[in-house]
Parts: structure tokens; C-alpha cells; sequence
């Protein structure tokens, strides 16, 4: 039983630390060679999951929807894939976007939060989960 325990840590760990190392690759060419831009928020998608089971009250999610203008000069509105629980910026405040030439629809906005700390976090958690893997 103790090696399934094991053997489950250390997959858990193998996944999410690829799972980091990919998107850190990436977003690296990216960062290198995409276009950047300044871009406004102009409101946001929201989503409201059901109630929780212990009854508490559902929360809702909010993603930015961003508009820039690309390299041609045709505007571009998009969504960010990532949200959070509480607007991270306010309808009207500009940020920064960084996309690939060749599909602006595949923006993002440029921040530490939105670029890096996703991947830096899978890779940190499958690290801990390989190094409780090997502790027993």
C-alpha cells in the first residue's frame, strides 16, 4: 500500500513539474519574439460555479477582457484564461499585452501574476510532491 502512496507522489509530482516546464517553454519564445502592446480593460467575463457543498456561498470568478491594437492597427478584444475571485484590474486601466505576431488572438496580459507565477507554481508543487515521493 505505502508504494502506491509513493508511486502516486512522485506521478503527481512527474505531471505537474512537465506541466510547468512546458508552459514555461511556452511563454519563453513569446517573451522574446511576441509583439507587445498596450491594451485597456474594458470589462469583465464573469462565472458563478454552484453552491459549495458545505453550503456556502458559490464565488465568482472574473476575467478580463481586454482591447489593443496589433502591429496592423486592427483592434483586438480578448479574454484572459485566467481569473480570479475578485477583479484584478479596474474597467478603464491600461496593461501591458504581449502576443505572437501571427495570432493576436492568443494574447496575454503581461504581468508577473498572469505570465509567471502559474508555471513557477506547478513546478514548485511537483517538486514537494517528488520529495515526498522519495521521503518514504
Amino acid at each position: 500500500m505505502m508504494y502506491l502512496i509513493v508511486f502516486f507522489f512522485r506521478v503527481m509530482g512527474l505531471i505537474f513539474l512537465v506541466s510547468g516546464v512546458l508552459s514555461i517553454r511556452k511563454r519563453f519564445p513569446l517573451l522574446i519574439r511576441g509583439q507587445r502592446s498596450q491594451g485597456v480593460v474594458v470589462g469583465h467575463n464573469t462565472t458563478t460555479p454552484n453552491l459549495h457543498r458545505d453550503g456556502r456561498p458559490p464565488t465568482t470568478w472574473y476575467f478580463e477582457r481586454v482591447k489593443f491594437f496589433d502591429v496592423h492597427g486592427k483592434t483586438i478584444e480578448v479574454v484572459s484564461e485566467a481569473g480570479s475571485s475578485r477583479p484584478s484590474f479596474a474597467v478603464g486601466e491600461k496593461v501591458k499585452i504581449i502576443y505572437p505576431k501571427a495570432d493576436p488572438k492568443q494574447a496575454m496580459v503581461c504581468t508577473f501574476r498572469r505570465f509567471w507565477l502559474p508555471p513557477i507554481l506547478f513546478i514548485c508543487m511537483g517538486l514537494v510532491l517528488i520529495c515526498a515521493g522519495f521521503r518514504y
